[in-house]
């Protein structure tokens, strides 16, 4: 159960499309069930025409989405016997966005309010599941805290035009119901020092997953069919590697869903890492393969709203690694670790 908990709060989001044609899960509506087609868009007359790719949400107007993330995490571990261990999640979030303030340069503050989540989960054969409309025993409440935490209790961001996520704020409620979840006068026990750290993790591992689905880096010049940019991700250690993205973007097609111009843009992932292969430690020699990294999707950016109508992302990960440790027979074994972490998104404008 808790590395369950743990691999909840934990999300590995990176941006992509897939280019395959899905068939629907179910009819996009509001509630559970999500749709993972591709949006049925028409030609535009003078599709090599340019534009700009800017947020422009209406002053409070409320805008709901719905973001669905699918996790797993599979280990396979070989030594005197085999172990294989396997993690599924996923997660359905319905929010609301609406728009606080607006500046003459574009920014724009924005209260995010999510009203409903259903979780399933799966850890080696043993099934978790989460609905916020039906989870009114107070245990629960407490083991799926980080959950519960966020149902109807807003917090704020604000966004550039081109929608990079310049603050997170107003997350104290957030911190609070933790807490108060958390029982054993938590709240009163707890220093503010830790209280800091704990709003800072609530933001990069809570808010932050969701937000970089709703909101992505756009460029700032007149862009075309054709036009590609990357955005560069920040490096992250993995073992003796570091390893840096990045996410390439390419507009595909300009394209029409209603009256609307829609952007059709194509992403990939690419990922370079430095380090060590071989190394020792403590007497134990490690040999350590770069990680694989890989990711595809599509994103139907609405220009005429100034906003995402849709998108779909994938990304992989795959790590190996193998050790000759003491074996508990005597002497010295081989183990060999593979483990493979995949994640989708999928987001919905309602």
């Amino acid at each position: 159960m808790k590395k369950i908990a743990v691999f909840l709060f934990a999300l590995l989001v990176i941006t992509g499309c897939n280019k395959k044609v899905d068939k629907p899960v179910a009819a996009a509506k509001p509630g559970a069930a999500f749709d993972t087609s591709d949006m049925k868009t028409k030609p535009i007359d003078n599709p090599n025409q340019g534009f700009l790719l800017r947020y422009n949400l209406a002053k409070d107007k409320k805008y709901s989405f719905r973001l669905t993330t699918i996790s797993s995490d599979i280990q396979n571990i070989h030594a005197d016997t085999s172990v294989n261990q396997q993690v599924k999640q996923q997660v359905v979030y319905l929010l609301d966005l609406t728009a606080k303030d607006i500046d003459k340069d574009g920014s724009t503050e924005l209260s995010v309010n999510v009203s409903s989540i259903d979780m399933t989960a799966e850890a080696n054969g043993k099934k978790v599941k989460y609905q916020s409309s039906n989870n009114k025993d107070a245990a629960n409440k407490a083991q799926f805290a980080q959950f519960e935490s966020l149902i109807n209790n807003p917090f704020s961001v604000t966004i550039t035009k081109t929608g990079e996520v310049s603050d997170v704020f107003r997350v104290d409620k957030i911190v609070n119901k933790i807490l108060e979840l958390a029982g054993n006068n938590a709240a009163q026990k707890i220093s503010s020092e830790e209280k800091s750290m704990l709003k800072q993790k609530i933001i990069e591992g809570g808010l932050k997953p969701i937000l970089v689905q709703l909101f992505r880096k756009l460029p700032d010049n007149n862009v075309a069919k054709d036009t590609t940019w990357q955005n560069k991700q920040p490096a992250t250690r993995f073992l003796s590697y570091m390893v840096q993205t990045s996410n390439n973007f390419k507009v595909h097609s300009l394209e029409l869903y209603n009256n609307d111009k829609i952007a059709v843009i194509d992403a990939s992932l690419t990922a370079a890492s430095q380090g060590k292969e071989k190394v020792s430690e403590k007497g134990v020699q490690y040999d350590i393969k770069k990680p694989i990294t890989s990711g595809e999707g599509k994103i139907y950016f609405n220009v005429s709203k100034g906003v995402v109508q849709k998108s779909k992302t994938k990304s992989r990960v795959e790590f190996n690694m193998s050790m000759e440790a003491p074996s508990p027979k005597g002497g010295k074994q081989k183990i060999v670790k593979k483990e493979v972490m995949e994640n989708t998104n999928v987001l919905e404008l309602l």
